[in-house]
């Protein structure tokens, strides 16, 4: 498996992974054929948030066999976090891939990549939904520990926010 920035040449297939794996639509308000685009753009991403809310926002895909099979993003949320912290965004693999140590080489990917940029905190959310249940796993194996449990109105599951600090070794 090689890891590589998202480009224009595999946004299509990004897109589509993401999509498939969450079973989300273009009405959703966190899309991934909105946010992985606007990455590419940086003075979009700039000028939709004034270089105020997102001012980093990047993404990455992890390939093999010539074939996008995950997917994980960075981004900090300016004024509404400390600036030693990032998140992480839109992270997956195939699901015919997983349970092969691929999810926890890119997620490892990730938390370097967080590391060099100086962040010593490392928040995700994800949910209580059976398709992220692997997921929260492996979360729990990085080092992420819970911080808040709620549920969201209109949701069928809670959403869960983690937080891992880095300076922690990766296991």
């Amino acid at each position: 498996m090689k890891i590589e920035k998202l480009s224009k040449n595999n946004l299509k297939d990004a897109v589509d992974l993401l999509v498939d794996v969450f079973d989300t639509s273009p009405n959703d308000d966190d899309y991934p054929g909105k946010w992985l685009p606007l990455s590419l753009e940086k003075d979009k991403i700039e000028e939709m948030f004034r270089g105020g809310e997102i001012p980093y926002l990047e993404y990455w895909v992890a390939i093999e066999e010539d074939k996008v099979i995950g997917v994980v993003g960075l981004y900090t949320r300016g004024d509404l976090d400390k600036k030693d912290v990032c998140w992480l965004g839109w992270f997956c693999i195939h699901p015919d891939y997983r349970g092969k140590g691929m999810g926890k080489k890119l997620l490892e990917f990730a938390i370097e990549k967080a590391k060099k940029m100086g962040k010593k905190i490392m928040k995700l959310y994800s949910s209580e939904h059976p398709i992220e249940k692997i997921a929260n796993k492996m979360y729990e194996k990085m080092g992420f520990t819970i911080k808040r449990v709620k549920k969201i109105k209109d949701e069928k599951y809670k959403m869960i926010w983690r937080e891992n600090v880095l300076k922690n070794r990766i296991h």
